[in-house]
């Protein structure tokens, strides 16, 4: 196990500065020191120093490779108090050592040596979690990665937690019998690994919901109520490392959780279609062949779209789902965002080659979204319109991903970029100039302010 090159670095430098005396401030002379480190009192300290004082640049030092700390893997048992207490530890002994220290490889010794102390594996575990409000009717699911299934009296009992042991009662009433799920997880400090995999098993009831209320598929031919799609992760929990098998390697754990809502039951369609979408999805989560920074795009997108099904309002509802749009089709620098959103939906499925949703349409969506968001309105929004926005929304995410797929796209600029190739901008105005409402030519504008642009995509490089 190693630091990352940049916390070497950055130790590196806080390292230096405090040996020359740069960055510290001798006691009882001005300024006054940016802040006091204690020495410890394991440290040689002839002349009995009790703090090093750190002047400004010391100061930004320090907390470059504390941040820098922070972001180690390794590292996440330590509290942020302990972490601190860590490198003063090491800038205390920098500091007090600086005459043995000045030559580099003494100094890269001592950084190894703090390295061994504080870095600790990551091991991967398997974390197991209640589903509320979804019962699988025997069916058990695999989606982004993670199994839902219902837990039996033995899968409990495999897990350390026994029918009529009273410390295990509350786990097995809140397990067996009822959807669970099994996610895995890796990390070094428990609590963190458990937020990571409800994370993860969020995200995995957020793709679920967009699988339910897909129409692509044309398996489930009625309408499943957002009500019925109020499912998640229960309070309980337990948590085992891989490797261990044995009953009492397993802890448990608790959680505050919120509501509970109408019950979906899985039947034989509804598998159908959860078992499709995950097909459909796994370069994204089980093979991960989509890298980069697209991959966080597609991901965000699944969960504005699945947030959205839990909104309770129709106003809330779209308001999420413009920002699915948002994060798969615009830009940071967008200044026009709805009608660029609408003509590179436009652009998407002209390098499918497949018809494309009415770009005004989507724009009167967004323009709806504006009015909630900017304007402070309210009720302006119909389950109708919501039902066509999610349907947009599902289309452009399935689009977006396949066409990442086929081009091999790591990055959403490229991702962007290689919609706005000249042949297919040309198309669009040309199609747009022929349609009738202010939305279209707004749109249009937007089209011909790209076509112009000096960035246009020559071909879809990742």
């Amino acid at each position: 196990m190693s630091f990352r090159q940049q916390t070497t670095e950055a130790l590196k430098k806080l390292g230096r500065l405090v040996m020359s005396g740069k960055g510290t401030i001798t006691a009882g002379q001005p300024p006054v020191p940016v802040q006091l480190i204690a020495v410890p009192d394991d440290i040689p300290n002839e002349n009995r120093i009790g703090y090093i004082g750190l002047d400004a640049d010391g100061y930004a030092a320090y907390h470059h490779g504390l941040a820098q700390l922070r972001d180690e893997p390794e590292l996440e048992y330590l509290s942020n108090d302990e972490l601190d207490a860590h490198l003063g530890h090491l800038t205390s002994e920098m500091f007090l050592g600086s005459s043995l220290l000045k030559d580099d490889k003494r100094l890269n010794s001592l950084l190894k040596s703090f390295e061994n102390r504080i870095l600790k594996p990551l091991e991967n575990y398997e974390v197991i979690i209640p589903i509320l409000d979804l019962k699988l009717g025997g069916l058990p699911i695999e989606i982004a990665g993670i199994k839902l299934y219902d837990m039996t009296v033995e899968d409990a009992a495999a897990m350390g937690i026994e029918e009529g042991k009273p410390s295990c009662h509350p786990w097995f009433e809140a397990l067996v019998g009822h959807t669970t799920a099994l996610v895995s997880s890796r990390g070094n400090d428990p609590e963190k690994v458990v937020e990571r995999a409800r994370g993860k098993l969020r995200t995995a009831l957020n793709l679920l919901r967009l699988a339910l209320v897909d129409h692509t598929t044309r398996i489930i031919l009625w309408k499943i109520h957002d009500s019925q799609l109020m499912f998640k992760d229960g309070e309980y929990y337990l948590i085992r490392k891989e490797q261990d098998v044995s009953p009492s390697d397993t802890h448990m754990g608790w959680q505050l959780g919120s509501y509970r809502t109408n019950i979906l039951t899985v039947d034989d369609k509804i598998y159908k279609q959860a078992e499709e979408l995950n097909r459909f999805t796994q370069g994204l989560f089980v093979t991960q062949v989509i890298q980069g920074d697209i991959r966080e795009h597609l991901v965000r997108a699944i969960e504005w779209i699945g947030s959205s099904i839990r909104r309770e309002t129709n106003d809330d509802k779209m308001v999420d789902l413009c920002v699915a749009l948002e994060t798969l089709l615009a830009t940071k620098q967008d200044g026009r965002k709805g009608e660029l959103i609408a003509l590179r939906s436009m652009l998407l499925c002209l390098h499918l080659k497949k018809p494309w949703f009415d770009p005004g349409f989507l724009l009167y969506l967004y323009d709806k979204r504006s009015g909630i968001v900017h304007g402070s309105r309210r009720g302006i929004c119909t389950a109708s319109d919501n039902s066509k926005g999610m349907m947009i929304a599902i289309e452009v995410f399935r689009d977006s991903l396949t066409h990442v797929e086929d081009n091999q796209i790591t990055k959403h600029s490229k991702f962007i970029a290689s919609l706005q190739d000249k042949q297919n901008l040309a198309t669009a105005v040309g199609w747009l100039k022929q349609a009738d409402g202010y939305q279209y030519s707004a749109i249009c504008e937007a089209a011909e302010d790209l076509s112009n642009a000096t960035y246009i995509s020559q071909g879809c490089a990742s």
